[in-house]
């Protein structure tokens, strides 16, 4: 009897259950339910019933089908808050993180992948680097992610922006995610801004190489040694003087 259902059923469900019963017309989804059992655990019930009509069409019987899915309530909702604790990690992260799979289709990106190519994760995901910029360096991206799972380890290189017109780099870390027999199935990304050093790098070299412009000019013999007493540079007129060229000097004392 109804009754001794109800009397196990958490109070908010009685009349959901109710209503269900007193429809004429099939479920169209299972209804779960909150049920007390007998040891006193509340469990989760998914109840699908079929209401039988007699010739007159008049609901003479119902058919149901009660089945405990608990466990897989439990399973699904630790599976969605560990999703959206990974999503929420991703999001906050400055680095621009993405997943594809083998075909080179997006499965997922964060918010500062989103913000660098000014989509929507609906508008990314699905999708390749052919819709989002040139072929030429959608090419480039493509053979960068074939490397990376040819290779079977993570790969790093320096990488430009997501547009042509783009002026950053990036310094850009790819590797192959395996299942649990070991087989990739897709392909993770993580590109972090190097632009400021990138340039302070450039900066550098281009004032070595004027000052060693400079020191080349100088006719007296200059050179410059570390606390070791080996070579750091010189000048072309000391390097003459010693009839080596400046890389066999660099390096060496003057014992060697």
């Amino acid at each position: 009897p109804i009754t001794r259902v109800e009397a196990r059923l958490e109070t908010g469900d009685i009349e959901r259950v109710r209503e269900a019963l007193r429809t004429t017309e099939p479920l169209r989804d299972p209804l779960v339910v909150r049920f007390r059992a007998r040891d006193g655990q509340v469990r989760l019930l998914e109840l699908v019933h079929t209401p039988v009509a007699g010739p007159d069409g008049t609901i003479v019987e119902v058919d149901g089908v009660a089945r405990d899915v608990t466990e897989r309530s439990e399973t699904t909702e630790a599976l969605r808050r560990s999703e959206a604790l990974l999503r929420g990690i991703l999001d906050h992260a400055d680095a621009v993180i993405y997943v594809k799979d083998l075909e080179g289709r997006y499965l997922h990106a964060n918010r500062a992948f989103l913000g660098a190519f000014g989509r929507t994760l609906a508008e990314t995901v699905g999708h390749t680097d052919y819709d989002f910029t040139t072929p030429e360096e959608a090419d480039r991206f493509r053979l960068s992610d074939r490397t990376a799972l040819e290779a079977g380890m993570a790969i790093r290189s320096d990488e430009p922006g997501p547009q042509p017109d783009d002026p950053r780099t990036f310094l850009s870390v790819k590797f192959p995610l395996r299942d649990d027999r070991g087989v990739p199935f897709a392909i993770a990304g993580i590109a972090t801004e190097i632009t400021e050093r990138v340039t302070a790098t450039k900066a550098v070299e281009a004032s070595q190489r004027m000052l060693q412009r400079v020191m080349d000019n100088v006719p007296q013999l200059v050179w410059w040694k570390d606390r070791d007493l080996r070579y750091l540079g010189c000048n072309e007129p000391f390097a003459r003087h010693l009839g080596l060229p400046p890389r066999e000097i660099v390096g060496r004392t003057d014992a060697e």
